[in-house]
């Protein structure tokens, strides 16, 4: 056990008390030892995202492709293909019928 002088101060009053505590401190000076399975884990961890590292830069590499893709194909369809079908529409809503869908695309 530690053994701690504690003295407060409160207005002129000066109150000193004494304060036990348990010693958490290691034996003799040594340091503390750390178990061997804690050390296992950590080692295997490390080593599983080590292989974990090329399934990551090939999954990055797939989705940096496909979003390049989809934005190729989405600049295309909103270019060329939404104008045509507009055009489309257009021309097809000389019946009444046609005209809702239309009016539905446009909104």
């Amino acid at each position: 056990m530690k053994y701690y002088d504690a003295r407060i101060i409160e207005g002129c009053c000066v109150f000193s008390y004494e304060v036990k505590t348990p010693n958490r401190s290691s034996k003799n000076g040594e340091k503390r030892k750390r178990s061997s399975a804690s050390a296992l884990k950590k080692a295997l961890l490390r080593f599983f995202l080590f292989l974990l590292i090329p399934f990551a830069f090939v999954i990055d590499s797939v989705v940096w492709v496909v979003q390049k893709v989809t934005e190729k194909v989405r600049a295309f369809l909103n270019g060329y293909i939404r104008g045509y079908v507009f055009v489309t529409c257009l021309i097809s809503s000389v019946s009444l019928t046609a005209l809702v869908p239309l009016l539905l695309y446009l909104l």
